[in-house]
């Protein structure tokens, strides 16, 4: 049990830390007032959005619907 918390925190903390590790300020001074360009001009960086999550979650519910469904066949070739 103990192992599970452990492993479902490291993955929740790997999923939260995307987001402050890899977003990056629009501007230098922190005003928020740039355009997100890496250069004046340049084109808006791509925004990171929740849509992450979305694919996080189905693919822990992918990996769900196969190891329960490889080990109901484990079962069902063990009788």
């Amino acid at each position: 049990m103990r192992k599970l918390f452990l492993n479902l925190y490291v993955f929740i903390f790997l999923i939260a830390s995307d987001y402050t590790l890899f977003a990056q300020p629009s501007d230098q001074d922190g005003t928020g007032d740039g355009d997100g360009g890496v250069e004046d001009g340049g084109d808006p960086v791509a925004p990171i959005n929740g849509k992450i999550i979305v694919l996080a979650i189905v693919a822990i519910s992918f990996a769900y619907y196969y190891f329960s469904k490889r080990r109901e066949e484990k079962q069902l070739t063990s009788n």
